[in-house]
Parts: structure tokens; sequence; C-alpha cells
């Protein structure tokens, strides 16, 4: 297609080409260092900023990121893009509105290179945010009349959390550190059966009576009473140093208890301590 006489798809590379090098007399960093200093730097500056990625009370989109670093130009994207060492944190929000979320999630994890994986899975959606989607859906009606998981997206949510734990259990080999706080039937999703490096391991389902004080919605598939243990697959090859579980009851025969240091148990069966405990060596 032509567009002021010029054929487009061959002007936008060389448009691209000219503005990288425009931002490069201005950018005292990248081009005037070695990409190796300026990767270090890069690093230390995340470095302050570490811990929010695994805040789940900050969202992906106010934290401070690579992907911050790689808006500033194309010359910082792809140094950033290039160091693994930028992307081994990071917080999903399985009910995060971002339509293209999953592929983002796939894209941070393969820019991670080989290195180890410190994650946090949970879910929860601002509240205000489904007061608005009910009004509009549901207008004349009080909010207590309104079954909140008919609305449409609740398909959508459904379906996206499903592909984005599939996204995560693809680099499993990976986990060192791994938190999940999300509804029981995505629990079960989870599949550590080949995280060997996993030091760090947190379980805790979210129960429909939590989801008021989460702020979130719950659609009808989400609601179950129980998780099977027998579907919580947790690789005997893990050496787990620290496990963290809240109302549900941990494969207690198909884990790896010889390296546990630190054990959290809340509304756990006494028995079923017992048990763990039994079976560590501290």
């Amino acid at each position: 297609m032509a567009r002021g006489g010029c054929h487009y798809p061959t002007v936008v590379p060389k448009r691209q080409a000219l503005n990288t090098k425009i931002n490069g007399v201005h950018d005292a960093l990248g081009s005037r260092l070695p990409m190796e200093i300026v990767m270090k730097i890069f690093k230390e500056f995340l470095s302050d900023y570490k811990e929010q990625y695994l805040d789940p009370s900050i969202s992906m989109k106010k934290q401070t990121t690579a992907l911050l670093l790689g808006g500033v130009c194309r010359g910082w994207r792809l140094i950033a893009w290039s160091s693994p060492q930028l992307w081994d944190t990071i917080c999903v929000n399985l009910y995060n509105g971002n339509l293209h979320l999953v592929q983002l999630v796939r894209e941070w994890l393969d820019r991670s290179g080989s290195l180890p994986l410190y994650i946090n899975i949970y879910a929860a959606g601002p509240l205000r945010l489904w007061k608005k989607i009910r009004r509009r859906l549901y207008p004349g009606f009080a909010p207590s009349e309104i079954i909140y998981f008919d609305y449409p997206l609740s398909g959508f949510y459904d379906k996206r959390s499903v592909a984005l734990i599939d996204a995560i259990n693809e680099h499993s080999a990976r986990w060192k550190n791994l938190e999940v706080h999300v509804p029981r039937n995505r629990l079960r999703l989870v599949n550590s059966a080949s995280a060997s490096m996993l030091k760090t391991l947190a379980l805790i389902p979210i129960d429909a009576e939590d989801s008021n004080n989460r702020g979130f919605m719950f659609s009808e598939i989400d609601q179950d009473t129980e998780v099977d243990e027998k579907n919580l697959i947790i690789a005997k090859s893990a050496c787990v140093e620290k496990l963290c579980i809240e109302r549900i009851q941990p494969p207690v025969d198909d884990m790896n208890w010889n390296n546990l240091k630190h054990f959290e148990a809340a509304d756990v069966p006494t028995t079923m301590i017992y048990d763990c405990l039994h079976q560590s060596p501290v």
C-alpha cells in the first residue's frame, strides 16, 4: 500500500532506524557504555523494586519492571529484552483485565532464559470495576438481586486463567519460589511435577467467603468446596525448604521432606500437621 508516494512497509523500518539514531544522540547511557555495564545498571536499578514483583497489592501496570525500561527507547528495549536477570520474578493476577496478559506472561518467562524463577500467582479483582459492570448489564436491579457469575466476562476469565497457569507450568523445572493464592479449582491446575529446583512453596486457596474481602466476584466454576490432594502434583525431586499451606491437606506421601526447615499451616487438621512434621527431619 502506498502512502504519500512511498511504499509504507519499506518506510516503517527506515523510520524506526532513524528514530533509534536520534534517540541515541540523547541517550548517554545506552550509546556510550558497553551493553554489559548497562545491564548491570538496569539490574541494580530494578533490585530496589524486586519486592514489588511478588506483592499482589501492586498491579503489574504500576510496578517498576523491565517493561518500564523497555518503554524508554528502542536501544534500552533491546538491552532489557536481552537481560534474563531482569525477568526472573513475576506476580500474576489471573483476573487482571489486560486482554494480552497470557502473551505478556509467556514473553516475560521466555526472556528469563534458564534462570531460577520466583513466581506469585493470585486472583483478585477491583470491586469497583465489577460494580460498574453490573450497573451496565443489570440496570434497575438492586446489587443484592444480581448473580455475579452470570455476567459475560466470567467465561473469558475462566478460560484465560487456565491458559495462564498452563504457561507458568511450562517453566516448572525452573521454579525456585512459588506462591499460589487462587480459587480451589485453579489451585489443582498447578503442576510442579518437574519442579526439581523448588525451595519455597505456598498453597493458599481462596474460598467463596473470602471473595468479598478481596473485592473479587467468583464465577460458578471456581466455587469448589474441596481440593482433591491427589490432583496437587508435587515434584518428589523437589527439596522444599519452606512450606506454607492453608485450608488444604498436602499430599504427605508424595513430597520430599528431607530439606524442610520452615513450616506454616492454618486451618489444617492436627493429624495432618503431625504427619508433615513426622516426615521432616527437623
